[in-house]
């Protein structure tokens, strides 16, 4: 079977966990949190399947052909389906236990906010072997009608992928045994007077400390890029589905369990006085007063040190515990929530933070344009934005009773209003905002109801009439307008930079040094000289350090020419460990990281300040509401040139291995997609699409110069003037019975005319590319079977077919069009 992708173009095929990954699985305690889960007997890790939108060869979609004899040829992509049971989750999610690793079934129940199944269900298909959504016909879609324009800011606002991790984890149930409970209660029983009887103690504010405590620990560890790399969604997911994808983020949770290993392991050796901020200073005990029973509560402040231990193992057992924790939470979230944490609402439509993301990526690279562009010097300028944007929106899901793909009228709507929020426009100018003919949606344009009729008229092209030499001045065969998807092939996403996107910086004892150099400032000794523990929130300053390290790298990797070639009976874990080892790539980088650091050893103040936050945030643990807030102007800011300049030289002179660690986290979908494209659901080596693309080109060629095609076309167009009266607008389904209804030698319709010089023509260069296709097959590089290649040219010449279809239409309209022109002139 070979591997296919879902309608986010990324593989799903299972593929093992390898030994060394599972050996450093942490053991993580269960005692003290109840998930009920279903566990199969399978032992399997899902890979991501995001949507992947720009295909190197994207045909179009089209609908159905019909010929004569009633056979029906649909000229759709094969379809994707489904391979759950009807009563199954589609995705897989892996349980964190005692010594063990599982994978599990989410248990959510059935849902009134949306009906818990896949929209829609299909047999399985011969080349699948993962789970997807798709319909058995066309990708799902929908359109949403906006609301009116308002200028919306919040895709300009940070848009966090660990947002559902984070949230649950403020939800955690803390002690449920009741180890810490049980102990402070017998401590103060022992204290209390006999007249007295102590019911219980409230230590909800200890709680709520050690879930701040995690978060705070888990939050600073874990790259939010690599949180949600692996979260899917994709049209036709019910609610449960996107909860099961949440779970099922195996990259997440592996970085989670190494994050807690290392947590519990400082944990431990820390001394005992470490943790006594977490626990509350004062203890509301609620008794029965036999003196007076109103009074009925009594604060009692107490020894930390007594319960210290107590406290330490409660903590050790949450961090531990963490990632099953998450399960359970994530499991017990509502509908809504589940939505929220994935969508955000912008005019009126709530769209996946994914693209929130990708906008303000968009935005951040093209910021010089937008600071700089006025409306009515660069309307072209507008337009190629708004191309750009368009082609972002069209991959995004949106929410609204399920999970769809937008169509193209709300793709359009939403992205003239977006271009709007970035450019600062009115909608006085969304008129005329304009799609360049060029743009992808061209081809996505479905040949509606085509049929290959079987009334013909008595007007023929005989082969008599084919030996006249046709006058081809005005009435050339043009297809369809070559489109940058198309014409352009879409550029291999290099591993390298995939992994220098999403790198984690080591701060190393960039915030001590950072804290201890604050303290030498008077108006700040009085505050660190507090007995309680000050945090520092730099945050900030670490993701501007990130992106400043991430654009560095990126910038560098995107010049080296990848000598990585996948060769066929390779694994893509084989492909992987292939960039791990390339030493060329990393002899080279080290060079240009010698430099990089020698020129940060050189470079003036200016640079390595602006890295430095403005305002910096204090707080104790006691007066957390109390927050300080210094500011830093520009002559303490240089005062901290030193700390700056040791973080930057500290993660790029390790920045090999910075970029190994990225690529062992990058799923395995995404290595495929570094060298393989999705076409007609298999994933084809970029080399060999390349090669079918000049097959295609070739019988392109010969359909554009078929004279019998374009003697025609000027026919037609007559009989268009005759039907039509002149009239400028005609709709579509006349065209084509007009179009359809003529006779092409002797006894075939216009329609299946085109059919069978396609097919005549697609013969010659199918045998010269015979050996020279490679794909993917259940996670292995080979070269593809007979069956393979005859499913990929069934694809192309059912692509060909629909484009030729359309653009003969289109080339019939424009004649006409053409002939009413000039007749009004005279």
């Amino acid at each position: 079977m070979y591997t296919r992708c879902s309608s986010n173009g990324f593989s799903t095929s299972v593929i093992g966990e390898k030994n060394n990954v599972k050996s450093k699985l942490v053991e993580i305690v269960t005692n003290h949190i109840s998930c009920k889960n279903q566990y199969p007997d399978s032992n399997k890790s899902f890979v991501s399947k995001d949507y992947l939108s720009q295909h190197l060869l994207n045909f179009g979609t089209h609908e159905e052909l019909y010929q004569d004899d009633n056979y029906q040829e649909k000229l759709l992509t094969p379809d994707i389906f489904k391979l759950t049971k009807p009563d199954e989750s589609n995705l897989s999610f892996r349980t964190y236990s005692s010594g063990t690793e599982e994978t599990s079934t989410s248990s959510a129940i059935k849902r009134t906010f949306i009906e818990d199944k896949s929209l829609s269900k299909s047999p399985t298909s011969r080349m699948l072997c993962f789970d997807q959504y798709m319909d058995n016909k066309n990708v799902i879609k929908k359109n949403i009608v906006l609301n009116s324009y308002t200028r919306s800011t919040l895709w300009h606002k940070k848009s966090n992928s660990m947002m559902v991790y984070l949230d649950v984890i403020k939800k955690i149930d803390i002690d449920p045994n009741g180890l810490l409970r049980n102990s402070v209660l017998e401590k103060m029983s022992n204290n209390i007077k006999k007249k007295y009887l102590v019911k219980s103690v409230d230590i909800s504010a200890t709680y709520s400390n050690i879930r701040k405590y995690a978060l705070d620990r888990v939050s600073s560890m874990i790259n939010e890029d690599i949180a949600g790399l692996d979260i899917t969604i994709t049209p036709g997911m019910s609610i449960s589905d996107l909860r099961s994808s949440c779970i099922s983020n195996n990259n997440f949770f592996r970085k989670l369990q190494e994050c807690c290993e290392k947590i519990t392991e400082n944990i431990k050796l820390a001394p005992e006085n470490f943790l006594s901020h977490i626990f509350q200073s004062c203890v509301i005990v609620h008794v029965d007063n036999l003196l007076d029973p109103t009074n009925n509560k009594i604060k009692l402040y107490h020894k930390k040190d007594e319960l210290i231990p107590k406290l330490k193992e409660l903590i050790l057992n949450t961090i531990s515990n963490l990632p099953n924790s998450i399960i359970c939470e994530i499991e017990k979230l509502d509908q809504n929530n589940i939505v929220n944490s994935l969508f955000s609402k912008i005019h009126g439509v709530l769209v996946s933070k994914s693209l929130i993301k990708n906008l303000i990526l968009f935005f951040n690279s093209n910021k010089n344009i937008f600071i700089n562009i006025k409306f009515a010097d660069n309307l072209n300028q507008f337009n190629e934005l708004l191309d750009k944007i368009v082609n972002i929106v069209r991959t995004y899901c949106i929410f609204h009773e399920g999970v769809f793909l937008p169509d193209e009228s709300t793709s359009k709507q939403l992205s003239r209003y977006l271009l709007s929020d970035m450019c600062g426009l009115s909608t006085n100018f969304h008129k005329k905002f304009k799609l360049s003919v060029q743009n992808v949606s061209a081809f996505q344009e479905s040949v509606d109801n085509i049929r290959l009729e079987s009334n013909y008229t008595n007007n023929s092209v005989t082969n008599e009439s084919a030996k006249k030499e046709p006058d081809v001045t005005n009435t050339e065969l043009i297809l369809c307008q070559k489109s940058k998807r198309n014409s352009v092939f879409a550029p291999s996403l290099n591993i390298y930079e995939l992994a220098a996107s999403t790198i984690d910086i080591n701060k190393g004892d960039f915030d001590e040094s950072f804290m201890d150099n604050l303290k030498r400032y008077p108006l700040m000794k009085e505050y660190f000289n507090k007995k309680e523990k000050v945090n520092i929130d730099l945050s900030t300053t670490h993701s501007h350090v990130k992106n400043y390290i991430s654009e560095t790298l990126y910038d560098f990797v995107k010049k080296i020419e990848k000598k990585i070639e996948p060769l066929p009976g390779m694994t893509i874990e084989e492909l992987r460990l292939a960039h791990i080892s390339n030493e060329e790539f990393f002899d080279k980088l080290h060079k240009f990281c010698f430099e990089v650091i020698n020129s940060i050893k050189n470079c003036s103040d200016t640079m390595l300040i602006d890295l430095m936050q403005r305002n910096v945030y204090l707080e104790t643990e006691t007066e957390a509401e109390a927050v300080k807030v210094v500011k830093i102007n520009k002559k303490i800011k240089i005062s901290f040139r030193e700390q700056i300049e040791n973080l930057l030289i500290r993660n790029i002179s390790n920045a090999s291995e910075i970029i190994v660690s990225a690529i062992k986290l990058i799923p395995d979908s995404k290595i495929i997609e570094g060298y393989f494209s999705h076409f007609h659901n298999i994933y084809i080596y970029n080399k060999s699409l390349l090669r079918l693309k000049s097959a295609f080109n070739f019988v392109q060629e010969k359909v554009i110069n078929d004279h019998l095609l374009i003697e025609l076309a000027d026919k037609i167009s007559l009989k268009m003037i005759n039907k039509m009266g002149g009239k400028s607008i005609i709709k579509g389904h006349v065209v084509r019975k007009i179009v359809n209804n003529n006779i092409i030698c002797g006894k075939l319709s216009t329609y299946n005319y085109i059919r069978k010089l396609v097919g005549e023509e697609l013969c010659i260069p199918k045998a010269g590319l015979s050996d020279h296709i490679i794909v993917v097959n259940n996670n292995k590089i080979e070269i593809a079977d007979k069956k393979t290649r005859d499913e990929i040219f069934g694809g192309i010449r059912s692509d060909l077919i629909a484009k030729t279809v359309k653009s003969y239409n289109d080339l019939c309209i424009e004649i006409y069009k053409s002939r009413i022109r000039n007749k009004k002139l005279y």
